[in-house]
């Protein structure tokens, strides 16, 4: 309010506009520290001469020049807090009072952390940015050393935001170069911690668990890690408290990004986050992770101290309750950007002018360690989960996410028929576990949350924006392509240990610890099974597996088999059996259901566990119901039905790139919607819906990271 009010209209001959603000801060001086006040005028018309009074201070005299003023008055520390008057004399205007109140303020320490946000692409294609990373390193070693000579406070300091970055850099640097990242970080100069990049929610606990690998090689390196960062993205997995807290890392920082999304608490926030476990993680939610750079830390002494003074009064009017805090930045204000040691000497003149707040660069740990040793017991318990917001980039390559979650599964597969394979007494193999680890980087990747580059909505199809595209996608394939490979690999050395047969056997893996029954895809040749010939699929006790046909090549066909008590971490095997009988001719399917299928309008899905109905006309489903316990699942209240197709657009100011109204939401639903096929069988049934999604634009209105 106080900023809108210096830009008002004002009409010749009225008095002056003026704001007068108190700053929360102490200047030194030589024999007496002093609360500096600021008088905000907004004057029209040719410069003036003034004089301003305040008992007990020396004349302030200033000249007022067309448009924005600003005077300055020291009170001394010692000053009373309370009402003080102001005499304001301006040349050719009636002397007139001002009021103004002085008021205790924090004394705050301002912890400043320097980091390097990690966008896998967005800034130049993927394949530039692990050199830049490195090259960071090396520039962070050498502003140690040459801010040596500074007060501890200017010193250079750096968080490494990504494990991966520094992974990279140990397998890539000589010794010497490891020595002295040694010294730093045994200094508190640079800090490790402990997430491989800023990754999204696609990314499953087992992944997540895989990408925790570098903190033990760190940790065997010499390395300490005690804290982790996640910065950009606007959530983190729930997994996370039991899994840093078990891998003894005691902090996470989230420098959220705001746009298009919502933070949070009214206010930053440092907090005990707790798991469903019980087990704790000591979490702060700072501001954007570049607010250091938009408070103009790169700038002037005299513009980072507006900026700052702004923001500190709007967290303290908010309730901000302690003397520390903690601001991020970067070197530049760009995302992947260098260090630098800008800021270095502005702490240092800052320091030398200012008695409070006190400014101190520091890594992330450092402020961390400070809340959790003098304000553990008076910070909030927080239980419960933190969702991303930003899965829209994967929503725009919704087939590669999918095969990206495909992907997902199948590691937890190979791993349980990797250790099936130790069980038996096949030796390990390094070929294989290096595969294995080729896989979980490029889930890794493609899970990380940049997702188009920079310019992906203002010029689409340039160069940039179409390389990083395709290596981003190409991340997906090779986890998928390599998947496929490990498995075969695993299957050729299992193999062995198989018992013989006489006819054809499938052989169904159980790669997880409990026992199951359920149905599953297989691939049969043509020359073991002929798609003419009657056959059946029996277990070891003769029982007979439901099978039914999903689709047909010219060499063979897959099918979902039902398989029955598959044993934890073991497997069944099952006979094949043709018969010299033809196979039964296949029906058609009616598309309206069979006997009562359709009622009342409605086409009804059923099974021993759930009863489906929707509405062929809508395609809502309007009717879930869980048979076992009698109730049903769908909130009839809603205005959207459950699985309704919905295309969404969210407010837009005109004319600002990617701020969004988040409140303001535009939604269409999908018209002529057909029944179009309906298939029957022993193991499943299905329907197919068709529909209409009109006035919708087919090219990509904007990108998303």
């Amino acid at each position: 309010k106080e900023s809108r009010s210096w830009y008002m209209t004002f009409e010749a001959g009225v008095e002056e506009n003026l704001v007068v603000r108190q700053e929360p801060a102490l200047e030194r001086g030589r024999e007496l520290n002093f609360t500096p006040v600021l008088f905000q005028f907004v004057h029209l018309g040719n410069p003036v001469r003034g004089r301003l009074e305040v008992a007990g201070l020396p004349v302030t005299r200033f000249t007022l020049e067309t448009g924005f003023n600003e005077v300055k008055i020291l009170l001394p520390e010692e000053s009373p807090s309370k009402t003080y008057t102001a005499l304001i004399k301006i040349d050719g205007k009636a002397p007139f009072i001002k009021d103004f109140t002085i008021s205790p303020f924090h004394h705050f320490t301002i912890y400043l952390v320097q980091h390097a946000h990690t966008d896998i692409g967005y800034t130049r294609p993927q394949t530039e940015i692990l050199p830049d990373h490195l090259r960071y390193i090396d520039y962070a070693l050498d502003f140690c050393d040459q801010t040596d000579t500074l007060p501890d406070d200017a010193r250079f300091r750096w968080s490494c935001e990504t494990s991966w970055a520094v992974r990279e850099y140990l397998k890539t640097r000589p010794a010497s170069q490891i020595e002295r990242l040694k010294r730093r970080v045994k200094e508190g100069r640079i800090e490790l911690t402990g997430l491989f990049l800023n990754s999204s929610d696609l990314a499953d606990e087992a992944t997540i668990a895989a990408t925790l690998q570098p903190v033990r090689d760190f940790r065997e390196f010499g390395f300490p890690v005690k804290a982790a960062m996640q910065d950009d993205i606007n959530g983190v997995p729930w997994c996370l408290v039991d899994y840093l807290s078990g891998a003894g890392i005691d902090f996470l920082n989230m420098g959220q990004n705001d746009s298009r999304a919502r933070k949070p608490f009214d206010r930053p926030t440092t907090f005990w986050w707790e798991s469903p476990s019980g087990n704790r993680l000591l979490v702060n939610r700072p501001e954007h992770y570049m607010w250091g750079n938009s408070l103009g830390i790169l700038s002037t002494l005299e513009t980072f101290s507006k900026g700052l003074f702004l923001h500190l009064k709007d967290i303290t009017g908010k309730g901000y309750p302690f003397d520390q805090y903690v601001i991020q930045f970067s070197g530049y204000l760009t995302d992947n950007s260098p260090p630098s040691t800008t800021a270095c000497r502005l702490v240092e003149e800052w320091n030398k002018r200012y008695v409070w707040p006190k400014l101190r660069l520091a890594t992330i740990s450092e402020f961390l360690n400070v809340m959790k040793t003098g304000h553990s017991s008076e910070l909030p318990v927080i239980r419960g989960a933190w969702p991303d917001w930003w899965m829209d980039g994967f929503g725009s390559a919704a087939m590669q996410t999918a095969y990206a979650r495909n992907a997902h599964a199948d590691c937890i597969a190979n791993q349980g028929l990797m250790a099936m394979a130790a069980f038996m007494g096949v030796p390990s193999n390094q070929h294989i576990s290096e595969l294995q680890k080729q896989v979980g980087d490029d889930l890794a990747f493609y899970d990380e949350h940049t997702f188009g580059a920079a310019e992906s909505i203002t010029d689409p199809l340039c160069e940039n924006s179409v390389v990083q595209l395709g290596e981003k996608e190409s991340f997906v394939w090779s986890a998928v392509k390599k998947n496929r490979i490990l498995r075969e690999e695993v299957m050729g050395q299992v193999q062995p240990m198989l018992p013989k047969s006489g006819v054809p056997t499938i052989t169904v893996f159980n790669t997880l610890n409990w026992s199951r029954t359920g149905s599953t895809q297989v691939y049969i040749d043509h020359q073991i099974l002929p798609g003419d010939r009657k056959f059946r699929i029996v277990d070891r006790d003769n029982r007979e597996m439901m099978v039914q046909l999903l689709s047909s090549r010219e060499e063979g066909s897959y099918w979902m088999m039902e398989v029955r008590d598959i044993p934890p971490l073991g497997y069944m095997t099952y006979r094949v059996e043709v018969s010299a009988l033809p196979a039964p001719a296949a029906i058609p399917e009616d598309i309206h259901g069979k006997d009562g299928g359709v009622s009342n309008n409605a086409v009804i899905l059923e099974n021993s566990h759930y009863r489906l109905e929707f509405d062929p006309k809508s395609g809502k489903i309007t009717s879930l119901v869980d048979q076992q316990w009698k109730r049903e699942l769908i909130d009839t209240r809603s205005p959207y039905s459950l699985g309704e197709f919905i295309y969404e657009r969210l407010g837009k100011n005109r004319g600002q790139l990617e701020q969004y109204k988040l409140d303001e939401v535009i939604r269409k639903t999908w018209t002529d919607v057909q029944v179009s096929d309906r298939r029957d069988g022993p193991l499943w049934e299905s329907i197919t819906l068709t529909g209409r999604m009109l006035n919708v634009p087919m090219n990509r209105e904007y990108g998303a990271r």
